[in-house]
């Protein structure tokens, strides 16, 4: 009998990609490096994120710098506090938090990324899958699907396997 241990993990990256990285680890020798815009990023940094990525990205994204919220490097640690506070107070234009409402659904791409999809069934969600064509989530879906009020969201993800696939699309 042969013994086959198997790591079905998915958006971990291999050894081979954290490798093209570790030449970064030794770039900043000094501690002047790790200022930015006078704050020492060595530290918290800022709440909202540092300035100059605030900048990046706003050029990229064509809105203003203070409309960026740059977080650490843990977007599902993101995406789950975004949940949970919507679920527990509402978001800005919603009439009650969303665990006071009578059903909430989450649009889930498939095949998608099933920890991100956790996190709805956590806290009682319907999860409505929505197909992927080679461009992305099928968008004549997704437009049908929003029309009902209790969609409140959908997981837009993108893993390692699939960043050169969708990199060049961007999602209508």
């Amino acid at each position: 009998m042969q013994r086959v241990k198997l790591n079905m993990a998915r958006g971990k990256p291999g050894k081979a990609q954290l490798d093209m990285v570790s030449d970064m680890l030794s770039i900043l020798t000094d501690p002047k490096d790790c200022v930015s815009d006078g704050t020492d990023v060595r530290n918290y940094g800022e709440l909202s994120g540092l300035s100059a990525a605030k900048r990046l990205f706003a050029d990229i994204l064509g809105c203003k710098p203070e409309e960026c919220f740059i977080g650490g490097n843990a977007s599902l640690t993101l995406m789950y506090d975004t949940v949970s506070k919507a679920y527990t107070h509402g978001m800005i234009h919603s009439e009650k938090p969303w665990c006071k409402l009578d059903g909430v659904k989450w649009l889930c791409p498939s095949s998608g990324y099933d920890r991100h999809f956790k996190i709805t069934e956590s806290f009682g969600f319907d999860i409505v899958i929505v197909p992927v064509t080679k461009n992305g989530p099928d968008m004549d879906v997704v437009e049908e699907l929003v029309k009902d009020p209790e969609v409140k969201g959908v997981w837009c993800v993108l893993t390692v396997p699939f960043l050169t696939y969708f990199a060049s699309l961007v999602w209508a």
